[in-house]
Parts: structure tokens; sequence; C-alpha cells
């Protein structure tokens, strides 16, 4: 009897907390689909646009875009790798792996398959520091979620 009373508490506590999320006009979840298959754009040519660590944590008050350099170096370093890929994001050029990329998301990796150059550019309305973080996190940093970049995230 414990046991259920801990666990009941703590799924209230849980049912409590996601309603607080809902109050904040989160409404839905975001999934990737691996299968999902893209027949309106074709990624042929080798620049496309889109519309549509010791592990330490990142978050937007330091310089992500320096820890991102350093995370890409070491990766290169470590798997004997040059950036196989240029990425644009709101004016900010990204030299990235495709390998770390694809791993991560299968977002990215439908859309880079083929191609050594990508624009993001809107609908998907990605900023270059939130895509800094996302990056960051396809390189292997914990990405701390706080009230400012969870939207964004």
């Amino acid at each position: 009897h414990k046991h259920i009373i801990i666990l009941s508490s703590t799924l209230s506590l849980w049912k409590i907390k996601m309603k607080r999320w809902t109050n904040l006009g989160f409404v839905d979840t975001i999934y990737e689909e691996e299968d999902y298959v893209d027949h309106s754009s074709s990624f042929s040519s080798s620049s496309s646009s889109l519309s549509g660590s010791p592990k330490r944590h990142t978050n937007l008050s330091k310089s992500p875009s320096m820890e991102l350099q350093s995370r890409v170096h070491k990766w290169s370093l470590a798997n004997n790798s040059k950036p196989d890929v240029l990425l644009h994001v709101g004016g900010t050029r990204f030299h990235l792996h495709k390998d770390p990329l694809s791993r991560s998301s299968g977002y990215l990796k439908r859309h880079l398959t083929g191609i050594n150059e990508l624009t993001l550019s809107p609908p998907l309305n990605i900023t270059a520091e939130t895509f800094t973080l996302v990056t960051a996190f396809c390189y292997g940093a914990h990405i701390q979620l706080t009230p400012f970049n969870v939207v964004p995230l």
C-alpha cells in the first residue's frame, strides 16, 4: 500500500505540472517521423533551401557558437573527418558534419541526404541561436531547458 500511495502522489504531481504547461499554451507535441518522405521538393542539387562534452550543460547565457565550434573541432579530430556540410540559418553559416546531425535528427537526415549545402528558412522560423543549441545537442551537449529556450527548441 505504501508503494501505491507514493505512485499515486507522483502521478498527481505530474498531472499538476502538465496542467501548468498546458496553461502556458503548450497544446501539442511535435514528433519526428523517421519514415517520412517529402515528395514536394527535390534535394538532388548540391544546394537546397527548406521551407518549412565532457558533457556540459549548454544554455543561452554563454556564447553557444564558441562552444559549438569547439565541439565540431573535437569531433573532427576524434573521427579524422572535416566538416562535410554547410548550413545557412538566419545569415549565419555553420560548417558541420552530416553524421552527428543525421544520427540525432530524422528531419536533418532527410534533408541532408545527397547535398553539401542547405539553407534553413521560413516557415521553419529557427534562429541561428536556437539552431546552435540544437546542433550542440547533436554533437553531444546536454541542453538545459529553461522557460526562455523551451519554446524555440
